[in-house]
């Protein structure tokens, strides 16, 4: 014979005990807004709290995922630009011929900052003339497109 306690779950104790002390749930899909809010309100639950709580954690973890995203985009992109950045010794005619393809104006201000860094900045500088022209190619193929 089963024994009928053993088919019983920790949510059903819970549910019988909550029943004991605060009278019978009601049927929520039946009560409209504001007999719920007066329900909450009975047992000293702000429901707005609750909700705005309930959207923090929402707007976290959407933002968490963007930046998790962001992350990973950054990352693949490093890692392209790695694969073609040249090797220390000729970085700078390389950056000089990555400049003379760029537009003279963005040409100008990349120009001056390239006379001006170190030998051990050089690479940095690669890495955003690349992404820079790189972007300029999407941005121009799509509004072809």
């Amino acid at each position: 014979m089963v024994d009928n306690n053993s088919k019983r779950t920790a949510s059903d104790v819970l549910r019988d005990l909550s029943e004991f002390f605060t009278g019978p749930l009601p049927d929520v899909e039946k009560l409209s807004a504001a007999e719920i809010d007066a329900f909450l309100r009975k047992r000293s639950i702000d429901s707005k709290k609750s909700f705005l709580a309930v959207q923090d954690l929402i707007d976290e973890e959407i933002a968490s995922a963007e930046l998790r995203v962001a992350k990973e985009e950054r990352k693949a992109r490093l890692r392209e630009v790695e694969a073609v950045t040249p090797a220390r010794e000729g970085i700078r005619q390389s950056i000089g011929s990555l400049l003379a393809t760029l537009n003279p104006s963005v040409q100008t201000a990349y120009w001056s900052k390239f006379e001006s860094l170190p030998d051990a900045d050089l690479e940095s500088l690669y890495e955003d003339i690349v992404l820079l022209k790189k972007r300029t190619e999407e941005r121009d193929q799509s509004g072809n497109a």
